[in-house]
């Protein structure tokens, strides 16, 4: 059952039909959910409306900042509007120009940059590069101005572009860059999220408004001038010259420019329309020189003109130079005479030729230079020395490099004795650094003392003989000097002489006897040669050599082929034919001597055996007797007889009786 409620006053009226009652409550909190239903599904179209509605208001209020921005741009005089943008500030908002494109700018070169090259210090800019944030609406706005040049061509196709062309004329580009950054959930296209709006215009240097106060003011002329030609059109580097530039259209207080690499401009007179005077001063650099070095005339309206003109470089001759002909390896003083040369001229020549030492001495007409001659045989031959001028002017001089003589004077010592002497000075002229010397073609250690004199040690002894010292300095010259070696070997004596037939050992004396001598002895073979001193050494034979009787030769041989040779005797062994006396008192030391032939020799020993044995020393040698003494008792003595030499030979048993009382 549903209960209707009935106002009062309604109650005594008509009753309506059925269709007529209105809405039950379930219809009302039915259609209420229908209502909120579509209310939600359209509050994301709304809430996104209100975003879009938002932003275009940026954009909107950008717009109207950057076109404000850009009015005010044209109402500054086009002489002012690059006044007080320093180039550092300029090339920082250059540097992140953020969605701005300057690729039509000319942002570099020479007089072309958007600054003022008269900046110094703290200076206003008339148009500020960056104007103070702006708050509109809760959002911050950065408002930069870009201020370059750029070229437009004459024609149906007028571009803006970087290089100028030919009939080309530069304009103001003028650019202005509106930034914000999104706030409320909003984003632009960039990483930033900094909004960018951006507007351009050109601006003709030219169109300062006058207001036909003062239309003769240059300032306000709009006319492009020309240059036809310069008068002259050749300078020369490091050169002051008055010249003409003929054209038209130039202007009252019309400026005359030139790359300062050339040179500067100095008292420049504008003498009419068609005319300008000025004083070129050209430096004295190779930069300086080129066929087509540009001057500029700047009128006051920006408009300017461009023409071209040739530097060449001054007059330099080089005629010769003195000497013509040098030695290698020595140090020369040179003289090149010429004309032209300049304070700063450099001197060279090629580094296989040699060095410039020290500072040159430069007047206009010479040039004193210490010159070192290379001491190679790479330097030997033509060169040439080059005087270059600092703006690049050169001239040559030839001259010649030849060996340098070499004279070998003396060896000290000029005669020695075999393995007497290693060390040596050799003594001349011309000797350079680096010079070699040979012993007979063989390399030996060197040292160049001065250019007259070396000392050269050997490590080996030159043999006996005559052997060449070569002296060869770096650049080929050479000289060559003999010196002797003698031997020195001689033989003095030999012992013993005369020898027996089997005498094995003999002792010789002499002088220069080396370490290594070679003993020969004819008829025998030699078993040692014993080296005491360089004046004493002993010869042994084998044990089977025997000497034939007769004049024998004994030759030594040092190892540098000395030789020394002497004769000995070798005489039949030693025999005894009798003793006396053969009667001798007791007890006395009686004198006995022995008589026969060959006894030779020295410290001879007479031997006894039979009825005693006793060895006895003689007391004298001579060839045909022996004689000793000896002390018996009283008796007869039944005796052998031997005489013994020093060299071990023994003469025969001789049988003597000798009776003592």
């Amino acid at each position: 059952m549903v209960l209707r409620y009935r106002p009062a006053a309604l109650r005594g009226r008509r009753r309506h039909s059925t269709g007529d009652e209105g809405f039950s409550l379930i219809e009302v909190i039915v259609a209420l959910g229908l209502l909120t239903i579509v209310m939600l599904s359209t509050a994301g179209f709304f809430v996104q409306s209100l975003k879009t509605s938002a932003t275009q208001s940026q954009q909107q209020q950008a717009s109207q900042l950057a076109t404000q921005q850009l009015e005010y741009t044209r109402s500054v005089p086009a002489k002012a509007l690059l006044y007080g943008r320093s180039q550092a500030q300029v090339s920082v908002a250059t540097s992140a120009p953020g969605i701005t494109d300057l690729s039509q700018d000319v942002i570099s070169g020479f007089n072309y940059d958007g600054w003022d090259g008269t900046v110094s210090g703290q200076t206003s800019q008339v148009v500020p590069i960056v104007m103070p944030t702006q708050n509109v609406g809760g959002t911050i706005y950065t408002t930069t101005t870009f201020i370059d040049r750029c070229y437009v061509t004459f024609g149906a196709n007028q571009l803006c572009v970087r290089s100028a062309a030919a009939g080309a004329s530069w304009l103001y580009r003028i650019t202005v860059n509106v930034s914000w950054k999104a706030s409320g959930g909003r984003s632009c296209a960039t990483a930033s999220k900094a909004c960018q709006f951006v507007v351009s215009t050109l601006r003709d240097p030219g169109t300062d408004p006058c207001f036909n106060v003062n239309v003769s003011y240059a300032g306000c002329s709009i006319a492009q001038p020309l240059i036809n030609g310069f008068s002259p059109n050749t300078v020369a580097t490091n050169s002051t010259t008055s010249m003409v530039i003929t054209g038209v259209n130039f202007d009252p207080g019309a400026k005359v420019t030139v790359d300062p690499s050339v040179g500067t401009v100095s008292n420049v007179v504008v003498g009419s329309t068609t005319s300008i005077t000025f004083t070129l001063t050209t430096n004295n650099t190779a930069a300086a020189v080129g066929s087509a070095q540009v001057v500029r005339v700047t009128n006051l309206n920006g408009k300017f003109a461009l023409g071209t003109i040739a530097v060449t470089t001054s007059s330099l001759n080089v005629n010769s130079v003195s000497p013509t002909t040098v030695y290698a390896g020595t140090t020369t003083t040179m003289v090149i005479s010429g004309s032209g040369f300049q304070p700063g001229s450099v001197v060279s020549v090629p580094a296989a030729d040699g060095t410039i030492s020290g500072t040159p001495l430069i007047t206009a007409n010479t040039i004193s230079l210490s010159f070192v001659a290379g001491s190679t045989t790479a330097a030997l031959g033509p060169a040439s020395v080059m005087v270059t001028n600092p703006d690049g002017a050169t001239g040559f001089a030839n001259f010649t490099i030849v060996t340098a003589p070499v004279t070998f004077t003396a060896i000290t010592p000029s005669t020695i004795v075999y393995q007497s002497q290693r060390t040596f000075v050799l003594t001349g002229s011309g000797f350079n650094a680096g010079a070699q010397v040979t012993i007979d073609g063989a390399a030996v250690s060197e040292v160049v003392n001065s250019s007259t004199s070396i000392t050269v040690s050997l490590t080996f002894d030159p043999t006996a003989g005559t052997h060449v010292y070569v002296i060869t300095n770096p650049d080929g010259g050479t000289a060559s000097k003999t010196f002797t070696v003698t031997a020195g070997l001689t033989i003095t004596g030999v012992t013993p002489n005369p020898a027996f037939a089997n005498t094995k050992t003999f002792t010789v004396t002499g002088t220069n006897f080396l370490t290594g001598i070679v003993a020969k002895v004819s008829g025998a073979v030699v078993q040692t040669t014993t080296l005491t001193s360089s004046t004493l050494l002993t010869v042994t034979l084998t044990s089977g050599s025997t000497l034939a009787q007769g004049t024998q030769t004994l030759t030594l041989t040092n190892l540098d082929a000395s030789t020394a040779s002497t004769t000995f005797s070798v005489v039949s062994p030693p025999v005894i034919a009798g003793v006396t006396p053969v009667n001798a008192k007791k007890y006395a030391n009686t004198t006995y001597t022995i008589t026969g032939t060959n006894f030779v020799g020295t410290g001879t020993q007479v031997l006894l055996t039979g009825a005693f044995t006793a060895s006895v020393t003689a007391s004298s040698t001579a060839p045909t007797a022996v004689t000793f003494s000896y002390s018996l008792a009283p008796g007869t003595y039944v005796l052998q007889v031997q005489v013994k030499f020093a060299d071990g030979t023994v003469s025969n048993v001789f049988p003597w009786t000798l009776v003592v009382k």
